[in-house]
């Protein structure tokens, strides 16, 4: 493949490697280019978008956002399904959800209850964010997808997926004229998310994901490795950061272990700072990663 052909490029930064400083001088180089209105800069969460705004880059603000916010401005604002929740909570109380957007410029949501219909609401986003076939949904599954489409069409409301799966379907290039977009915590998009950025990337003279395949954390949404990592672009169009200036030895050392353990990942190097700090597993004295808070407290005494 030429590099004339070649339009993806991707940043692998490890924890400490740099990555968000990386991102930023990359962003300004594209702004010198091709200037500032043609440069779009999206993150997974909003609050790494918002840690690359604090770098003051010279790119509008309407070009900086998470990919739902993107998307969710491109689709005209239209009204949110999650905020209407309780119009569905009204009409089907035996599947009611626990949904609610936090902020409408940043369109995220979080679950605040424990509804009867949360776990069938996460399963119906899963299945769509990984673009699996409707007829090998599982049966329940498919059946409040029909019911929660059938309500979304009467309220006239998207939800949160919609906001990718229309734009990957009716919106053919990034809003604006994009000629670069940097996509950041890109390991953590969906298959969905990921299908959308490809596709508005054809038209761009080159887009890059950045991010780091051993941090994956959101596969219950619909993330994986093969998304991020496929389809295989060469060698150089990638760039490994491998140095952190934050990850002690005996930290790095343990944590190099477990990702170890992982089948499918980019190699690439990775070295501690020079410093050997000090590791400590906490699980069984209070805490597990299925108990956030019982987590905190049992590490606090190490960090105090």
């Amino acid at each position: 493949m030429s590099a004339n052909a070649q339009k993806e490029a991707r940043i692998f930064g490890p924890p400490g490697t740099g990555k968000t400083t990386t991102l930023a001088v990359e962003i300004e180089k594209a702004v010198g280019v091709f200037g500032e209105s043609g440069v779009l800069v999206a993150a997974f969460t909003k609050t790494a978008a918002e840690e690359l705004v604090t770098r003051r880059l010279p790119v509008p603000k309407e070009n900086v956002g998470t990919l739902h916010a993107i998307c969710y401005r491109a689709m005209g604002h239209r009204p949110i399904a999650e905020v209407e929740v309780k119009s569905w909570n009204d009409a089907h109380p035996g599947l009611a959800i626990g949904q609610s957007a936090r902020d409408l410029d940043e369109p995220e949501y979080e679950q605040n209850t424990e509804a009867p219909g949360d776990e069938l609401y996460g399963a119906y986003q899963r299945v769509r964010a990984l673009m699996l076939p409707r007829e090998v949904w599982p049966q329940r599954v498919a059946q409040f997808g029909q019911l929660w489409e059938a309500w979304k069409t009467e309220a006239g409301v998207i939800d949160f997926t919609d906001m990718i799966d229309l734009c990957w379907k009716d919106v053919a290039t990034a809003p604006g004229n994009i000629a670069a977009g940097f996509f950041d915590e890109a390991q953590d998009f969906s298959r969905l998310e990921l299908a959308l950025v490809r596709k508005w990337g054809e038209h761009m003279e080159r887009f890059v994901l950045a991010g780091d395949d051993d941090q994956l954390l959101y596969q219950f949404k619909g993330a994986t490795p093969d998304a991020f990592l496929l389809p295989e672009i060469p060698e150089e169009f990638k760039v490994k950061l491998k140095q952190s200036y934050r990850v002690p030895r005996a930290v790095h050392a343990m944590a190099t272990k477990w990702v170890a353990q992982l089948t499918k990942f980019e190699p690439k190097e990775y070295q501690p700072r020079d410093f050997e700090g000090e590791a400590r597993i906490v699980n069984g004295q209070g805490g597990t990663w299925k108990d956030g808070e019982a987590l905190i407290k049992a590490i606090a005494p190490f960090v105090a």
